[in-house]
């Protein structure tokens, strides 16, 4: 009899200093002082460029991993709206919300449309998102 064991997740990420308290799950993105602050799609400047998601909670000027590859639980918290299970295969945005997540991408003039990930599992509590951030397009 042949077994197989199941690999473990891994995850690409990078360590940074955040700008401002920042809950695990949020988005993030990359200010000019080359700290990590809230990720935003209607955001001034940098917080459109959205560099990837939070892997742990920080303060500020506090250590955070940032998760740019790989798969990641995101609390309900985190959503817009908590995807349910049929919303698996889905696409994620980056939000409106300063550090939120959304299935439905932002429609309002001058906010960015950037992809962020694959939502592969849903349901209140349960929420996994293969983190894919992609190139921003402005409306």
């Amino acid at each position: 009899l042949h077994t197989h064991s199941a690999a473990a997740a891994t995850s690409t990420t990078f360590t940074a200093t955040a700008g401002e308290t920042i809950a695990a799950g949020e988005l993030v993105s990359m200010n000019a002082d080359g700290r990590v602050r809230q990720a935003d799609a209607n955001g001034a400047g940098v917080a459109v460029n959205c560099v990837g998601v939070a892997n742990n909670a920080a303060v500020l000027l506090g250590a955070i991993t940032i998760i740019v590859a790989g798969e990641r639980a995101v609390p309900d918290a985190e959503w817009d709206s908590v995807p349910t299970v049929a919303d698996c295969g889905k696409r994620a945005y980056m939000s409106e919300t300063a550090g939120n997540w959304t299935l439905t991408a932002p429609s309002t003039a001058g906010s960015t449309v950037l992809k962020t990930g694959i939502l592969t599992v849903g349901g209140a509590g349960s929420v996994k998102i293969v983190v894919q951030i992609g190139e921003g397009t402005v409306l």
